[in-house]
């Protein structure tokens, strides 16, 4: 997935959750809002490595980004 992909994904969980929640089903929602967070935080990401081509200087930076655990995705990104 590209970064344009990732956002509209992220963009469309949230319209997602929006109506899980508005029906009560909160365990939905939440799960959900976790996986919109993901994904935004994954093309937040790529427009990082787009931008500064850290990809190049750290070999394992991709591997890393696979993660689906929110504070190691948070902690590449912030101190890469």
């Amino acid at each position: 997935m590209n970064r344009t992909e990732l956002k509209q994904l992220s963009k469309d969980r949230i319209a997602d959750v929006e109506i899980l929640l508005a029906n009560r089903r909160w365990g939905a929602a939440y799960y959900l809002v976790g996986y919109a967070v993901e994904t935004a935080l994954q093309a937040c990401i790529l427009k990082f490595v787009e931008e500064t081509g850290v990809i190049f200087t750290d070999k394992r930076f991709a591997e890393k980004c696979w993660s689906h655990k929110i504070d190691e995705l948070l902690s590449e990104f912030f101190h890469g």
